[in-house]
């Protein structure tokens, strides 16, 4: 796992408006292409979520185009919080 200055980044899935973790899931790395660092690790989602992700972004797509960019921006500024939230390092 990354160690950014002691502190990882929690990521969770963003699956039909809510956040949600993966239990038991494997991780995997993130690099720096530039130096081959790794900088995070995310989860290595089993298809089964993935499939109802992709469900539950097409079904709001339509929703979403009807509104203005300025108003999509203001979602992923409210998300940015839950999705980029450094955490204390978990024990290996």
């Amino acid at each position: 796992m990354s160690d950014k200055g002691g502190i990882d980044a929690l990521h969770l899935n963003y699956i039909d408006g809510r956040f949600e973790p993966v239990s038991g899931a494997e991780r995997i790395a993130v690099l720096n292409p530039a130096s081959g660092v790794e900088i995070a690790a995310i989860p290595d989602t089993p298809p089964a979520r993935v499939s109802a992700a992709i469900a539950a972004a097409a079904a709001a797509q339509p929703a979403c185009a009807k509104r203005l960019a300025i108003e999509r921006a203001g979602h992923l500024r409210r998300t940015k919080p839950c999705t980029c939230t450094p955490t204390p390092r978990r024990a290996s």
